[in-house]
């Protein structure tokens, strides 16, 4: 009877060497998975969209605010779609960059990118990071759109790069900080004053 319990209790032990390194695999696998379906949603996101601000396009980390340009970086677990900073139309669309740079370095303004230009000036480039090379973009030239509607999609971990114009009759002012976390559509980024 002892040797039975021994040898059962032995092979609980082996069952249990084999079972717990597949468990931790799994609950890892279904991390993962979480995660990844976190950045992938999309859920409507009011936006007031004043005429003289600048919403975040994205939410995130701000990596650069510095003189006409705010890069936000979107962590993995960060909503990756893309809205309209401000009302306008797009003018142009062109895709560039083959580079390979992580999302939050400065040098990822390199890495495949696809910018939208809209007729009011401001820039939205949407760059792919080191992970994915993936940017999906929803909006189509000439196609006018509010602040806060949807531009795209740029897969995992990436950034958004909005460059604000040179206008006459004043000037932008930054209103975010390098290491702000800020929010998709209700933070602002820039306010124009006028001289």
């Amino acid at each position: 009877m002892l040797f039975a319990l021994a040898a059962e209790l032995v092979h609980i032990a082996r069952v249990a060497a084999v079972a717990v390194p597949l468990w931790w695999a799994a609950g890892g696998a279904l991390l993962l998975t979480v995660l990844i379906t976190l950045t992938f949603r999309d859920f409507a996101r009011p936006c007031k969209g004043a005429p003289d601000i600048v919403y975040a396009p994205a939410g995130g980390t701000v990596k650069i605010a510095e003189g006409k340009l705010v890069a936000i970086f979107m962590w993995l677990v960060t909503r990756h779609t893309v809205l309209a900073p401000a009302r306008g139309a797009i003018i142009s669309s062109e895709v560039a960059g083959a580079k390979r740079h992580p999302a939050m370095w400065g040098k990822a303004s390199e890495n495949h990118h696809h910018s939208l230009k809209f007729d009011n000036g401001i820039v939205v480039k949407m760059v792919a990071g080191f992970i994915a090379r993936r940017v999906i973009v929803w909006a189509a030239s000439n196609q006018v759109l509010a602040a806060g509607e949807r531009l795209g999609l740029i897969c995992l971990a990436s950034r958004v790069d909005v460059i604000l114009p040179e206008r006459t009759g004043g000037h932008w002012v930054t209103v975010v900080h390098k290491g702000q976390r800020i929010w998709q559509g209700t933070t602002p980024i820039a306010v124009w004053v006028r001289d």
